[in-house]
């Protein structure tokens, strides 16, 4: 077979990781601007929750997830092979993967919640009131005993009678559960993923000092 046959020019190699590269781009920049837009409701903000602060965070999230391949490839999982080791090893893979440990917390969370039918109708009846009562206040003042209670105030309300059905419908053990779950998860993970494969250990600074004495001492 001729070599001009089984050539590719640079130039379309390149264009096509290039295109990759911008493909992934845009698709992180869509989803980062759809959740910009998004309107926190006034009941967080009431609870002292702050718009901007969460999706700050929620995007922060976004943006520095790891590779799930990475994350989940058998082959990065190693035994340490002692305590040194480890000890090492699971604070570098809880800042490395803090991003998609945060979302399989969030997974675990949403799974639980979809497995139970009473809590999603709780949920439900929070996020409904919520809405009933901004198309209330929308055309009319919300009055009790002739004093105007103001929006803030009744979402307030909607949200400690709706954490109270929560615990009413057994959300404590779904959260106890999904912490649990998290946290085995979490520290297996951590104890088990060979970061030093993808992240090199940091110099021992004793070693790197002593090493800069011995060169200028040549």
């Amino acid at each position: 077979m001729d070599n001009h046959q089984i050539k590719m020019p640079l130039d379309d190699i390149v264009g096509d990781l290039d295109g990759t590269a911008k493909s992934k781009d845009d698709t992180l920049s869509r989803i980062t601007s759809k959740f910009s837009s998004i309107r926190i409701p006034s009941s967080l903000s009431a609870a002292g929750i702050s718009g901007p602060e969460l999706r700050s965070f929620v995007l922060e999230r976004i943006r520095s997830v790891r590779s799930w391949a990475t994350f989940v490839h058998p082959g990065n999982f190693t035994k340490p092979t002692n305590f040194t080791k480890l000890k090492r090893r699971i604070p570098k893979n809880l800042i490395h993967f803090q991003s998609n440990y945060f979302i399989v917390f969030v997974i675990l969370i949403l799974y639980c919640f979809i497995t139970s039918p009473l809590l999603l109708l709780v949920v439900a009846f929070g996020l409904g009131g919520c809405y009933v009562l901004k198309l209330w206040n929308q055309e009319q003042k919300f009055l009790v005993c002739k004093r105007e209670i103001k929006l803030n105030h009744q979402y307030i309300a909607v949200l400690i009678i709706t954490l109270i059905l929560l615990h009413l419908a057994g959300a404590g053990g779904v959260l106890f559960w999904s912490l649990g779950g998290t946290t085995l998860v979490i520290l297996a993970h951590s104890m088990f993923f060979s970061i030093e494969s993808i992240v090199p250990d940091d110099p021992d600074p004793e070693s790197f000092e002593e090493e800069l004495t011995n060169m200028e001492s040549v």
